[in-house]
């Protein structure tokens, strides 16, 4: 049989939904993005759930960036897509994949019993599609522009802090002079302190002085906000930490079956429990 005339492909996967992006398309590179809106999303194939099953490629973020290429075809590279868009697409390829609740577990904070609850996918994307995010501080009449970091940024963030905090907790007790303990402590710290500066730093693109000049070369930047007065750098950060904020998935209201108390629970969608089949 002509393989273009197989009986097999009228039963190809297709599009199971369409999203629009929470960023509107803005912060992409045009060659990085087709459209921002109406964009298909496509389950997940075998190769995708056993890449997410891969820590390797989990902690890289390699196996992220291959299903979101392969589920939403539109976004060319993930690796530059803002991180505003990461957790809606995520949660759009896990209800095409599995459907719309995600199944997951917490501990109470009153009893320390275990508890299952349900998040619901879909009000994850309502709840993405209603936010906007801040990308501009006026301070002291300095107007700061601010961008989302992009996912390869974000990963490479998370990736440098971990290695040093890995190294605090396995490295730093094996070290039995205190002297010698307490400086290899504060270098790992000062390294941690540095990697989070320079992502806040990183997501400054322009600065607009009180007298209307603009400076949008970051190594300029980058030496104003390092070594002016911290209320500047301070600024940003706020802004940048509500941007955060803002932009995790909600808390979730869950009652303990065992104490009956209510608490509040915070969902990290990591990746490996976010994809795994429930």
């Amino acid at each position: 049989m002509d393989e273009n005339n197989s009986p097999l492909r009228k039963y190809k996967r297709v599009a199971k939904l369409h999203i629009d992006l929470p960023s509107k398309g803005e912060f992409y590179n045009r060659m990085d993005l087709d459209s921002a809106e109406e964009l298909e999303v496509f389950s997940m194939t075998p190769a995708d759930e056993m890449a997410v099953k891969t820590p390797d490629a989990l902690f890289t973020g390699n196996a992220t960036v291959k299903v979101i290429n392969r589920c939403i075809p539109a976004i060319k590279n993930p690796w530059n897509m803002p991180i505003i868009d990461v957790d809606h697409c995520l949660s759009a390829i896990r209800l095409a994949s599995y459907g719309a609740d995600l199944q997951l577990t917490a501990t109470c904070k009153h009893c320390e019993e275990t508890n299952d609850y349900v998040l619901s996918l879909q009000n994850i994307l309502d709840y993405f599609s209603q936010q906007e995010f801040i990308k501009e501080i006026n301070h002291q009449g300095f107007i700061f522009e601010i961008r989302p970091l992009t996912y390869r940024e974000f990963t490479e963030v998370n990736k440098q802090t971990f290695v040093f905090q890995r190294q605090i907790i396995q490295h730093i007790p094996s070290i039995e002079d205190e002297e010698k303990q307490k400086d290899e402590l504060d270098k790992l710290y000062e390294k941690i302190n540095d990697t989070r500066m320079n992502a806040i730093i990183n997501a400054v693109v322009k600065i607009t002085t009180p007298d209307g000049d603009v400076e949008e070369n970051p190594r300029e930047i980058k030496d104003f906000l390092e070594n002016n007065e911290a209320e500047y750098f301070n600024a940003v950060t706020e802004t940048v930490i509500a941007n955060r904020q803002t932009w995790d998935i909600p808390k979730s209201k869950i009652q303990c079956a065992s104490c009956e108390k209510e608490s509040e629970v915070e969902t990290e969608l990591d990746y490996s429990n976010f994809f795994a089949l429930r």
